[in-house]
């Protein structure tokens, strides 16, 4: 019955602070909830059974080792898993990634304007009439934009 309870209010913190916007918090929810999957997995194996498992002499009371070993496995899983969202947490602090809401978009679009006010284009726009956008064999088909780099994509043959 102890360990029910223990499960519960694990699981039940687990999800309250995976429900939370800070990363650390989330962080602490999921090895609060593997915690709890821990604690199943061990009530599943009989938590009255104590006997060593070698040398015993009544195979009824020793120790199913199948959920221990379901357990070290979920132990590894769950602390590989930690290590992965604490550097996800890391990156996002060191970067200082914004959030929605939080009127960084406003800033943008505040420094994206020029001296008058007018928006400043970051490239400037091609009209497609000069003499590099008509094709060679002098068809007169439109070749494909060029990209970011100068370069146009290959066109089939």
């Amino acid at each position: 019955m102890s360990v029910a309870i223990a499960v519960g209010l694990l699981t039940a913190a687990g999800v309250y602070l995976l429900l939370r916007r800070e990363l650390i918090r989330v962080v602490v929810g999921f090895v609060l909830l593997g915690h709890a999957v821990n604690l199943v997995l061990l009530s599943a194996g009989g938590l009255d059974r104590r006997d060593p498992p070698l040398g015993a002499t009544d195979p009824r009371h020793t120790a199913d080792p199948l959920p221990q070993a379901f357990v070290l496995t979920a132990i590894v899983i769950t602390f590989g898993i930690t290590v992965y969202l604490l550097g996800l947490a890391a990156l996002d602090t060191r970067a200082g990634a914004r959030r929605p809401g939080d009127g960084a978009g406003q800033r943008r679009a505040a420094t994206a304007t020029g001296p008058d006010g007018a928006a400043e284009s970051p490239e400037p726009t091609r009209t497609g009439e000069g003499p590099g956008d008509r094709s060679a064999d002098g068809s007169g088909a439109r070749r494909a934009p060029r990209r970011p780099g100068g370069e146009r994509p290959v066109e089939p043959e």
